[in-house]
């Protein structure tokens, strides 16, 4: 069994209902926002709240204060959270984060991972569902810093508390885009140079073409159909047909 298989099955058994209890505290101490094992990963619409609080655009959130790479399997562009010299990340100061008021998801739902379920069995995709079609489970991780554990939570308290199912129909429209753009194209891209050209496009209309003075969903919405438009273009098959 594969990693990727392994952590599937870790999550699918580790599944929490509403009333369902976990240890958690945050000390403050830090030690989740340093040394990770593996980087904070950022959706779009984390840069898109990050811009708007920091008053910059998203391209230039993540010329400073991200890294970017495509993922080996999905051949999307991924984009997570620098990292200092001493490997805390790029918000953490004096052990306490300096954007701290702005929904970054992994961050806010930490010790807490979650999966999207598709609940209608008449939708072949995620990215055809509904909204209401959609649900959120949420499982609870291994804590890899030695946090506080003395304050007990349901999981509808901790959900509840930081305002997560607030920011739902921006998760939702998120993971429906990548749902799209895997099963529609990636699996299309069999050359470096059709990787790198649908890597390019992705990006800049994944994580740079907004404006956050509008609405995040409705412009990740005409980004993917802009997407679809220039994939049809008769430049982009003739990309897709070369096989060199």
């Amino acid at each position: 069994m594969d990693d990727q298989l392994k952590r599937y099955e870790y999550y699918k058994n580790h599944i929490l209902e509403d009333s369902d209890t976990f240890k958690f505290s945050c000390s403050a101490c830090g030690k989740c926002c340093r040394k990770r094992e593996e980087p904070i990963i950022l959706t779009s619409a984390d840069i898109f709240r990050l811009a708007k609080y920091l008053k910059k655009s998203c391209g230039d959130v993540i010329l400073e204060k991200c890294d970017f790479y495509l993922g080996k399997m999905s051949n999307l562009p991924v984009v997570v959270l620098k990292e200092k010299l001493n490997g805390s990340c790029v918000f953490l100061h004096h052990n306490e984060c300096s954007v701290h008021d702005v929904f970054l998801t992994n961050c806010r739902i930490y010790p807490l991972g979650r999966m999207m379920e598709l609940m209608n069995p008449n939708k072949e995709s995620i990215d055809e569902a509904d909204d209401k079609d959609l649900k959120f489970s949420y499982f609870i991780q291994p804590v890899e810093a030695p946090c506080g554990t003395d304050k007990t939570w349901t999981l509808k308290e901790y959900l509840d508390k930081f305002h997560v199912k607030d920011y739902d129909s921006e998760s939702k429209a998120w993971t429906k885009a990548i749902s799209h753009l895997a099963t529609k194209y990636t699996q299309k891209l069999k050359t470096e140079p059709q990787k790198d050209a649908f890597g390019k496009l992705a990006f800049l209309m994944m994580y740079i073409r907004f404006d956050t003075s509008g609405n995040y969903v409705e412009q990740l919405r005409e980004n993917i159909d802009e997407i679809d438009r220039v994939m049809n273009t008769k430049e982009w098959q003739d990309i897709l047909r070369d096989k060199k």
